[in-house]
């Protein structure tokens, strides 16, 4: 009675599921690239740091220490690489919940 009836339903489904590959609150996205410290961190995020820098680089009139940088997550290289075609039954969707589900 309430399981997933209509088309458009589903559409929704995969539309969400999609998202989480972009959303920078995504959990799973944070996971794939590494780890927790890139939550909330979007490309608008990098920008702005590299801007940051930029300005204080000027202002300073050379170029900045790593220790002077804004600080930035790093991105770990993928073990596994992310097939879109693949078919959901070959996917491991149980990565997608927390430990204990």
């Amino acid at each position: 009675m309430w399981g997933i009836s209509t088309h458009r339903e589903v559409k929704r489904g995969f539309a969400l599921v999609e998202r989480l590959r972009y959303d920078p609150w995504s959990v799973w996205r944070a996971e794939q690239l590494g780890g927790e410290e890139h939550i909330g961190w979007s490309v608008d995020s990098y920008l702005l740091a590299a801007a940051v820098d930029g300005i204080h680089s000027q202002l300073k009139s050379k170029k900045l220490s790593s220790s002077e940088r804004v600080e930035r997550p790093k991105v770990e290289k993928k073990r596994e690489k992310f097939d879109p075609n693949a078919p959901v039954a070959s996917m491991n969707l149980k990565s997608l919940l927390p430990e204990g589900w």
